[in-house]
């Protein structure tokens, strides 16, 4: 797999934000389109990144045909699509390699100019870097604390200094440091399945490049598509205790194992795909917030919401936010109001996201062998408008909020 960075030199001087100033704690892809979509609104906007260079290397990521209708209000819809691959097709496939459920782009995508992509992380996050300035992201910024008071927010840096501004956005991931302050240090809740991520060259699997699968077996799944013109992600779920993902088999083993006898094209994926640049993740979430921020304090993307994998949402809620803050920062001279303004706007549909996508885990995690072949048959008998129809639902609702 190819490492791919969109580095920032830190040894130019910069001025020190400004009390006007928002500043974003974490300089992922909620905090990268945050900065992005205040700027666009006239809200000046600086992100600190704890990280010495802004990278990320990771896997693939989905952005569902909302997440790219929300990238097109920042401007970069194209830039994503460019590197990326469109997905017109997405079928879920039973192990031995039958369709048991198509979803197809859809008249609402189409009239939109949007549809289902599939790109490599670090190219997607150096898209968003690509359109802010250098003095707008700060590296080796790690916040270890903040204050607030009635004029202003000052930040705490790992590095002894202190930065102040006009608002604090936590947009550094689950593990946020902003929440922690806010709301205290309870653990993510463990969903019951670990997951193991890879890339490969898409000569090695035969696979249209506009379509995409996943596969339900008992207790495991595994999804493939194309990111790009010459690569494929996959990505593999399986039941196991929490904490217990690391185990003394080497972990391509363990998963040629348990995915023996899968359908084609799992093995040839698993197979070609090296063993060095595997990525092992416990899938976790946090039960939704009835509260974000407080003062002049609030976050985005994971850091307020974070979800499970199973709707490919993850990253398109985290955009989708970016985009309604800033219409909540541009349209009020009260920045509090504003803040709030844009929680309520989010709570809901973030909400709803988080408690969707674990239910799908749960489901496709089934292992009882009689619960599996009725959840599949149900799968078979299911109209294919009423996929088509919960897919539509997201789509419109993100037009009503972006829109808005």
């Amino acid at each position: 797999m190819k490492e791919r960075s969109a580095a920032i030199n830190t040894a130019s001087r910069r001025s020190a934000p400004a009390e006007s100033t928002v500043l974003i704690i974490g300089g992922g892809i909620g905090g990268l389109a945050s900065a992005i979509a205040s700027q666009q609104v006239g809200v000046p906007a600086v992100v600190f990144e704890r990280a010495p260079v802004l990278q990320e290397v990771g896997a693939g990521i989905g952005l569902g045909a909302n997440g790219m209708y929300a990238l097109a209000k920042l401007g970069i819809a194209d830039a994503v699509k460019a590197v990326g691959s469109s997905v017109e097709r997405i079928e879920i496939r039973g192990q031995a390699g039958d369709v048991l459920s198509v979803l197809s782009t859809g008249p609402l995508e189409r009239e939109r100019g949007v549809a289902t992509t599939l790109v490599h992380r670090a190219d997607l996050h150096a898209a968003l870097a690509e359109r802010l300035d250098a003095d707008s992201i700060r590296l080796n910024g790690e916040c270890i604390g903040f204050d607030q008071d009635e004029t202003g927010v000052t930040v705490r840096l790992g590095t002894g200094k202190e930065v102040r501004g006009a608002l604090l956005i936590g947009a550094d991931g689950m593990s946020s440091a902003v929440r922690r302050q806010l709301w205290g240090n309870q653990p993510p809740r463990y969903a019951g399945y670990t997951s193991c991520r890879g890339i490969l060259e898409s000569g090695f699997v035969s696979l249209q490049e506009d379509t995409g699968f996943e596969a339900w077996g008992s207790g495991r799944r595994f999804g493939l598509f194309h990111i790009n013109s010459g690569q494929a992600y996959w990505y593999a779920t399986w039941n196991a205790p929490a904490g217990g993902a690391e185990s003394g088999e080497p972990l391509k083993q363990r998963l040629q194992s348990l995915f023996q006898g899968w359908a084609s094209p799992v093995p040839q994926a698993l197979a070609n795909t090296p063993a060095e640049t595997l990525i092992l993740t416990d899938i976790c979430d946090r039960p939704p917030l009835p509260q974000w921020g407080r003062g002049r304090v609030t976050l985005v993307g994971d850091a307020a919401h974070p979800t499970t994998p199973n709707l490919g949402q993850g990253a398109c809620m985290a955009i989708e936010d970016a985009v309604v803050l800033a219409q909540c920062l541009g349209g009020r001279s009260d920045r509090m109001t504003a803040l709030r303004a844009y929680e309520d706007r989010r709570r809901r549909r973030t909400a709803g996201i988080v408690s969707a996508s674990r239910r799908m885990g749960w489901i496709g995690q089934w292992e009882n062998p009689f619960a599996c072949a009725l959840r599949n048959t149900a799968l078979k008998l299911t109209p294919q408008r009423l996929a088509r129809r919960r897919n539509d639902a997201l789509l419109r609702e993100a037009v009503a909020q972006l829109d808005g």
